[in-house]
Formats: structure tokens, sequence, C-alpha cells
């Protein structure tokens, strides 16, 4: 889901691993857009909470 993909790099971590987890989404969809350096005004996640899809057994 499109929710989970952007909370996969919105989570609480360093912007050099943000970079690193939207770079290899780029190279897995062979997308030729350019990857962003800043992530200012982008709200994060919490990182126990970032999928938005229940799990078996949840």
């Amino acid at each position: 889901d499109p929710f989970t993909i952007f909370g996969l790099f919105n989570k609480q971590i360093k912007e050099e691993n943000r970079i690193k987890i939207l770079t290899a989404i780029a190279e897995l969809f062979n997308l030729q857009t350019e990857i962003p350096s800043s992530f200012e005004s982008i709200p994060v996640l919490m990182n126990q909470n970032a999928t938005f899809y229940y799990f078996i057994g949840d």
C-alpha cells in the first residue's frame, strides 16, 4: 500500500538512511527520477507503527 511505502522512509531515521531506502525503491522499480536530498516539512512516523496493514494474528 502507498502509505506504508512512504512510512518506510518517513520514520525517525537518519536522512542518509532515508536516501538509501528511496534509492533502493527507485532501483527496484527502475525509476529514473531524482532522489530527494532534503526531507524538510515531511512529517515522520513512530518507528514502532510505520506500517498501515495488519500482520497475521493482529
